[in-house]
């Protein structure tokens, strides 16, 4: 059966329990093989296959006590804001009757008068009614919890809804008791009835513990959002209409009118529209929205623009190759997105503890009512203890703890030109010991560039004539040629016999001469004569690490090329960070070994391995891990791909092959080399961010809940009433969020300054 991918939105989820039970139920309906929720993006993620049936879905989601909400681009969907307004609505209006409630409860406590309708011991049952009318109003208008709470309790699968709902509802029925008691009093004229239940209306505390719980999940989801805006910014980069050239005349249309080959113009200040490919035309590019490359990036005839850069001077006619739903921002939106839809190794600790949370905080409010209500014979007392347990205990920060964390390190990894497949690459990329290094196309720049020729005094007729017979070529030493041939302004001369000698050269025949171009075995096979000292200058210059043509005309050597593949020019400075995090740097290639020892020497690299074949390259990987090394590799072409399949974390670079990127965890959207060194300190400081979330959350409540049952009540007299208890609750989600937020503010340029 073929595996299929789908998401939507699920409503009324509030903790790690609730993210526990959807996973628990999606898994339970037939078809479905894997499900991940997420609650932070409210979101449902099921790998499924053709048994699966949709309507089950809903409706066993919906049994649960939560809401499905099918939706075919999460990017668009606007459930988010439709919840903080709801959240909003509900704060302002509890607040509203909840400042007259408290007016009432505890007016004359703090010696403020009230109205003599109320005011007194007298008027206790006329203060009790309208106390309860203003809670009616409070629970009616946050209901929610109530319903979620109740349903989830029927469903086994108790969770923070669940601890509101009985938290706040026990006040709220002890409350409506003893009004019932106090009129029953009043009414058989009870002496000292009044006294009595005076202190012990709890109508406030149902009150205050939902408003103030849910300014707490508005305040949350607030901060979700700014935790989320990555993906915001990403979707913003993305224009909604282009100039399109018809008939040399520029039309404004929409971006979904715009076809594959259409001509589309680019002028100062715009942003590129659609991926293209420039036919005319130059101008400075500012890809840093997209790629994370901070300098101006010089585009013009051939040269790739991608969608959402733009253009800070000069002026373009450029043709789309890319669709907006196929283009390169789209690819790192999905990316971003997929992130957040998967779960860091890590974060299994939290999700263990959260499916038996809720029912032992219920066991411990229980213990703890019963407990008082020996040793106080006060009812109300024990009441209020055990409410504050259930109120207190907050399984939010243990949920939020990872995913909040991941989130907002993937879009800055994002921000930065650091794109993580996965929250496991985003955790485990700070965790490894070795990095491993291929060198063409990685630590050069895989863009070979002649740069002597000999003799001299013929340079131009031996250019010439190489760069006719490589134009027939397509290989990169062909490239540098025909370079070099336009840098000069040479023309091209007719060839003819043209012949391709596989592994070792060309020949051809110009203006009647027999040509012969390639390594000094194909020369030395032809039986070429050396009438100078040409092949004692290409000797050294291969020590030297250069590759040499050799050029023959009619079986002697007339000339030769040194060609060599130019280090980047951050490869350096990546070597010389990546070594100060404290790691080894190995690289591997298959270029010969004075080639790969002059890489050495001049990046500092640790070890290098010359000569290597693409599956050796796979082993040498397999051989660090069997001494107990994490291994990171680094590489964009084909023969990297087993390798990368190999290393417990695999890099390829933007400009990679296809394979390359796609059996890799980790993309570098800019290709140089040092953004490793930036994605490596970012996973260092995301991974120690969830451990200080999941630190927080299990110490607030290791704290929290004995100081709420009373633990030291007796010693020091310390207790918290349930309204603290609320606020308390409210403010540990906060925290893991404002804390995972900090992460916003890791910057490249503090690093670089650094060193």
């Amino acid at each position: 059966m073929n595996s299929k991918t789908k998401r939507y939105i699920i409503g009324n989820m509030t903790c790690a329990a609730c993210v526990k039970t959807v996973e628990d139920v999606s898994l339970k309906v037939d078809g479905i093989e894997k499900a991940n929720v997420s609650l932070l993006s409210n979101s449902l993620e099921i790998i499924y296959n053709d048994n699966f049936n949709e309507d089950k879905l809903k409706k066993a989601i919906k049994k649960s006590g939560y809401k499905l909400k099918v939706n075919k681009d999460l990017k668009d969907n606007n459930y988010q804001e439709e919840k903080i307004k709801d959240l909003k609505t509900r704060f302002i209006i509890s607040l509203i009757f909840l400042i007259p409630l408290m007016y009432i409860a505890m007016g004359e406590m703090l010696k403020i008068s009230l109205p003599i309708i109320i005011a007194g011991s007298g008027n206790l049952l006329t203060r009790s009614i309208l106390m309860l009318l203003f809670t009616i109003v409070i629970v009616f208008i946050n209901r929610i919890y109530f319903i979620n709470g109740i349903k989830a309790l029927l469903q086994k699968s108790p969770n923070m809804d669940t601890l509101i709902m009985i938290g706040s509802g026990a006040s709220l029925i002890y409350g409506i008791w003893v009004v019932i008691a106090i009129s029953h009093g009043v009414t058989n004229n009870v002496i000292g009835i009044n006294e009595k239940y005076m202190n012990s209306i709890y109508f406030e505390s149902a009150a205050m513990i939902l408003t103030l719980i849910t300014l707490g999940k508005y305040l949350e989801e607030l901060s979700k959002g700014r935790a989320a805006s990555a993906i915001g910014k990403l979707i913003k980069l993305k224009p909604l209409t282009a100039n399109l050239l018809v008939d040399e005349e520029e039309e404004s249309v929409l971006i979904v009118d715009v076809k594959i080959n259409d001509k589309i113009v680019i002028k100062k200040g715009d942003k590129v529209p659609l991926d293209s490919v420039v036919i005319d035309g130059e101008a400075l590019i500012d890809e840093s929205s997209v790629t994370g490359e901070s300098l101006l990036v010089y585009k013009s005839n051939d040269s790739k623009i991608l969608q959402g850069t733009i253009v800070a001077d000069g002026y373009l006619v450029a043709r789309v190759i890319k669709l907006s739903k196929d283009s390169t921002l789209e690819k790192i939106i999905e990316l971003v997105e997929s992130v957040n839809m998967t779960k860091a190794p890590i974060q299994k600790l939290a999700d263990k503890i959260s499916s038996f949370f809720v029912p032992i905080v219920i066991f411990l409010s229980i213990a703890t009512f019963i407990t008082w209500i020996i040793i106080s014979k006060d009812f109300s007392f024990a009441l209020e203890m055990s409410i504050s347990v259930l109120v207190i205990s907050c399984p939010c920060a243990l949920g939020l703890a990872t995913p909040v964390a991941i989130m907002v390190g993937s879009g800055k990894g994002a921000e930065i030109g650091v794109l993580f497949k996965s929250a496991t690459a985003l955790e485990e990329l700070g965790g490894v010991d070795v990095v491993a290094l291929d060198k063409t196309g990685t630590l050069t720049e895989n863009k070979p560039v002649l740069e002597f020729v000999f003799p001299l005094e013929e340079e131009n007729e031996i250019v010439s004539i190489m760069n006719s017979l490589e134009a027939k070529a397509n290989h990169p030493l062909a490239f540098a040629v025909g370079e070099k041939a336009y840098s000069m302004k040479l023309k091209k001369q007719e060839v003819i016999e043209f012949k391709n000698i596989t592994g070792f050269g060309l020949s051809g025949k110009i203006n009647g001469n027999n040509y012969l171009l390639g390594s000094r075995k194909l020369l030395l096979d032809n039986n070429v004569i050396d009438q100078g000292e040409l092949y004692e200058k290409a000797k050294v210059a291969e020590e030297n690490g250069y590759k040499v043509l050799y050029l023959a005309k009619d079986l002697f050597l007339i000339g030769i090329a040194f060609i060599k593949d130019k280090i980047k020019e951050t490869s350096k400075e990546a070597i010389m960070n990546l070594k100060s995090l404290g790691l080894d740097v190995i690289m591997l290639t298959g270029d010969n070994e004075v080639v790969a020892n002059q890489v050495k020497v001049e990046l500092g690299i640790d070890q290098i391995f010359s000569n290597v074949l693409p599956i050796d390259k796979g082993n040498y990987i397999t051989n660090y891990q069997s001494l107990g090394k994490k291994v990171c590799m680094v590489g964009d072409g084909v023969n990297d791909a087993l390798a990368l399949a190999k290393a417990d974390v695999s890099v390829s670079l933007k400009t990679g092959t296809d394979i390359a990127i796609e059996s890799s965890d980790v993309i570098l959207s800019t290709s140089n080399i040092n953004d490793l060194y930036y994605g490596i300190l970012l996973s260092r400081k995301t991974k120690k961010n969830i451990k200080e979330n999941l630190f927080w959350a299990f110490f607030y409540n290791v704290i929290g809940i004995p100081i709420a049952m009373g633990v030291f009540y007796s010693l020091l007299g310390l207790k918290l009433n349930p309204m603290l208890a609320a606020l308390a609750m409210s403010f540990s989600s906060l925290f893991v969020l404002f804390n995972a937020l900090r992460l916003k503010l890791f910057r490249k340029e503090i690093y670089e300054k650094r060193n």
